[in-house]
């Protein structure tokens, strides 16, 4: 658990879980030469990732963004992904003093399980419970349309019983394009990642954060060249990229990386025209 002050706002960013992705997936057209100089892979290939999920306290709300992996995940994921324990993210929230009860809104930034894999949670007798029973969960209707019809190509990465029992409690709110949260959290979306990706912007006192998701995983991904395989619209990612990286260079504003084991928060200094480099930020003291 990490806390960071952004003027009135309290942002903590929650460890809920580690897991391994397959460096090729996670780099796309960019060679193992280079990218294996940035995160060393394992006898597999396979490169450390986390799940960062972001709680943001302001004195109205206390607003989730995204929800790691869960507890739900089958042997087989478990296997290719290397999890060797469940999410940690309900813990993680009592040690700063929330309960699954106080969160009141859930960002999603896209619906793949290791985003939307904590909405829901097996308890002890293994029923599925809703985590946030109290949270209106917000998501693009894009973004919800292709969770629900996936093609050969998305459908490994949906759950549906990450996000159906939600919908069926009526705690979905499918939006249709940005969206105002609340004064100083905005949604904004970038699509690439899937068709209806989006990301958050929070501001307070003139100072302004980004929850970037999956357009920029991990710190790595500041070069614009470097798009995970996985994305849909690469072009898409490329040009969101390109706008949230020149945005943020030109404030010094920071960015959090959802999956970035060593680095969660950072902030981007431009090298040259449409060069990016990245300052990790600790912790508020």
């Amino acid at each position: 658990m990490y806390k960071y002050e952004l003027g009135a706002f309290e942002l903590v960013v929650l460890e809920a879980g580690p897991y391994y992705m397959d460096g090729g997936v996670l780099f796309g057209v960019v060679p193992k030469k280079l990218w294996s100089g940035a995160l060393a892979p394992d006898e597999n290939n396979r490169v450390p990732m986390a799940t960062h999920p972001l709680l943001i306290r302001t004195s109205k709300h206390t607003i989730l963004v995204d929800s790691g992996y869960g507890n739900k995940l089958s042997e087989k994921v478990r296997q290719n992904y290397g999890v060797t324990y469940d999410s940690s993210l309900v813990d993680e929230l009592a040690a700063g003093g929330v309960e699954p009860e106080d969160v009141d809104t859930v960002i999603l930034t896209h619906l793949h399980f290791d985003h939307a894999g904590g909405l829901t949670t097996l308890d002890e007798d293994d029923l599925l419970q809703i985590t946030f029973p109290n949270a209106l969960h917000l998501v693009q209707r894009a973004e919800w349309d292709e969770a629900r019809r996936p093609n050969e190509r998305t459908r490994a990465g949906y759950r549906p019983d990450d996000f159906l029992p939600v919908k069926e409690a009526g705690q979905f709110k499918l939006l249709e394009g940005n969206y105002r949260v609340t004064t100083g959290v905005q949604i904004r979306v970038t699509g690439g990642h899937t068709t209806a990706h989006q990301i958050v912007r929070i501001t307070s006192k003139k100072r302004r954060a980004y929850f970037a998701g999956d357009i920029l995983p991990v710190t790595s991904h500041v070069r614009l060249p470097w798009i995970a395989a996985v994305d849909l619209l690469p072009l898409t990612t490329l040009e969101e990229k390109r706008y949230l990286l020149r945005s943020a260079a030109k404030r010094g504003d920071m960015v959090f990386f959802y999956h970035d084991a060593e680095c969660p928060v950072a902030k981007i200094v431009g090298r040259g025209k449409d060069k990016f480099d990245y300052v990790p930020v600790g912790p508020s003291q």
